[in-house]
């Protein structure tokens, strides 16, 4: 059972929430606090899985609470809320940590399937630490009877091919440079990056700015085709697949209304949360 952690100056918001978690069997709430500094000071007491802090709040921001929670050794996962839908304040949510970004007022199915994202990716990454450290004996194995594992590279590219295929970018511009922004990404092995870092060590014929605006464009053509794909069927096995790993939830059903022509302007897209989708996918990828 997952323990989730509210940092949120609205007493209403923190029950509705309580309320969603604890009816839906997701988890317990284990602490709430009226403030980020507050929040920054008493979340270890808890030790949670998941905490739920707003942006907007008196002493100590949501942004800058998860900076001192993170820089304190938390290692589970933050969601934002808040009352403004910006994208320069959802970017820095996201740099800061942010798994997702909730905007208000809480709207319950989407609140509901966000925490249950979320609450399978705790597990899955359980899994995979479990996997991984089962493997190691394996592989020290193979190595001594000769039998070399196919190329972790070789095995990432077919499978970053096969992901872009399904997504509908294949042919896009954009898709060779992309590809090795994340096959550099992955060489990291968990270490942190700065993406405008990346940009310049992958960049030889064309200058950062320019290589960023073709992996954008190539990704918001990703989002569009799958809010194409959801609004025919959201069961549609890519469309679940994807559409909360490497998107912002919110984002995508903004695709579709906009596509369904009920809004004006369609979702945005983040290219570090997808390539941290897309990352995760291949680090799964490569533990079989």
């Amino acid at each position: 059972m997952k323990k989730f952690y509210l940092i949120d100056d609205d007493e209403n918001i923190r029950g509705i929430l309580t309320n969603i978690i604890e009816s839906e069997n997701l988890g317990i709430v284990v602490g709430e606090a009226e403030d980020g500094m507050e929040g920054a000071k008493k979340w270890s007491f808890y030790n949670p899985d998941i905490i739920i802090v707003d942006y907007l709040m008196p002493n100590l921001d949501g942004e800058s609470a998860m900076r001192e929670i993170s820089s304190q050794g938390f290692s589970g996962k933050f969601i934002m809320l808040s009352q403004v839908d910006d994208p320069s304040m959802k970017s820095k949510a996201y740099e800061r940590g942010a798994m997702f970004y909730l905007s208000k007022p809480i709207n319950y199915i989407e609140v509901k399937t966000i925490l249950e994202t979320v609450c399978k990716t705790i597990d899955l990454e359980s899994s995979l630490s479990l996997i991984q450290n089962t493997l190691t004996g394996l592989t020290s194995l193979a190595k001594e009877v000769h039998l070399p594992p196919k190329s972790d590279v070789m095995k990432a590219q077919e499978k970053l091919e096969k992901i872009l295929s399904e997504l509908g970018v294949l042919g896009e511009t954009g898709k060779k440079e992309f590809k090795e922004v994340v096959i550099f990404i992955l060489n990291l092995h968990g270490k942190k990056y700065v993406l405008k870092d990346i940009y310049k060590e992958v960049s030889s014929d064309i200058n950062a700015r320019s290589l960023e605006q073709k992996i954008r464009r190539l990704i918001q053509k990703a989002l569009q085709n799958i809010a194409e794909t959801g609004i025919k069927d959201t069961y549609d096995p890519i469309y679940c697949d994807y559409h909360s790993t490497l998107f912002d939830i919110i984002e995508v059903k903004k695709e579709m209304d906009f596509r369904r022509g009920l809004i004006s302007k369609g979702g945005k897209v983040s290219i570090k949360r997808f390539i941290e989708g897309i990352i995760s996918i291949l680090e799964l990828h490569l533990q079989f």
